[in-house]
């Protein structure tokens, strides 16, 4: 099976439709530890075979988070169609106008307390329409800021869920990884024991299983601490 590079491998993945992820979810995945990593001798890259990627992917993926994870990047998109709106916008009267300024300005304070309650509230990364004070916005300024300020607030919150997601797969993967220690040493029993069946008076068995099932127990509090 062909050796690939992480870029490859996830280009295959993408072209399948399998998954439709970036470098950087990709790479959180691979410190997750779902895939099996191989290395060329004399080189220090990290190279993955494809089909054993492919069915981790199939094995771990969960379709609601990841439905969840594109409709996040769709929310990270600029709405073009929104700006072309705003750029077509037909004039209004006066009166309308005041109305209209008046309810943009409501949302985009509105907006801009709750980036600064969330702590997204960065003068540098602001715009120069962003940085006018309100009353010197026109109304065409106030909807492109608000639609930056939307993309922000989206954008963050995105980051948040996946970051949430990242963190429920490795306490998902280190209960499985327990759970496995724990079977495997309860599997071990039955061949440890079963030499002594009927050899043994009933008190004396079941006072070795009792040990057994004490030390296995043990043994696998012990592998789970070093997980």
């Amino acid at each position: 099976m062909e050796l690939m590079t992480a870029s490859q491998c996830l280009k295959c993945l993408n072209d399948d439709g399998i998954v439709d992820w970036s470098e950087g979810y990709f790479s959180q995945r691979v410190k997750a530890g779902i895939f099996t990593i191989h290395h060329k001798p004399g080189s220090p890259k990290k190279f993955f075979k494809y089909e054993e990627v492919k069915q981790a992917v199939l094995d771990n993926i969960d379709p609601r988070r990841e439905a969840q994870r594109e409709a996040n990047t769709l929310k990270r998109k600029p709405d073009n169609g929104l700006i072309d709106m705003i750029e077509s916008a037909p004039p209004l009267t006066p009166e309308q106008e005041e109305a209209e300024r008046k309810r943009l300005k409501e949302i985009f304070d509105k907006n801009k307390e709750q980036e600064e309650i969330a702590g997204l509230l960065d003068i540098d990364e602001l715009t120069g329409d962003e940085k006018k004070k309100t009353e010197d916005m026109t109304i065409k300024d106030l909807n492109m800021a608000i639609m930056r300020q939307d993309l922000r607030i989206k954008r963050a919150t995105a980051d948040e869920k996946e970051s949430n997601s990242i963190l429920k797969d490795k306490v998902y993967q280190s209960h499985f990884r327990a759970f496995r220690v724990v079977r495997d040493r309860i599997m071990v029993i039955t061949n440890r024991v079963m030499p002594y069946y009927g050899s043994l008076p009933e008190h004396d068995f079941r006072n070795l299983l009792n040990e057994e099932i004490t030390m296995a127990l043990n043994e696998s509090a012990e592998a789970v601490r070093e997980l």
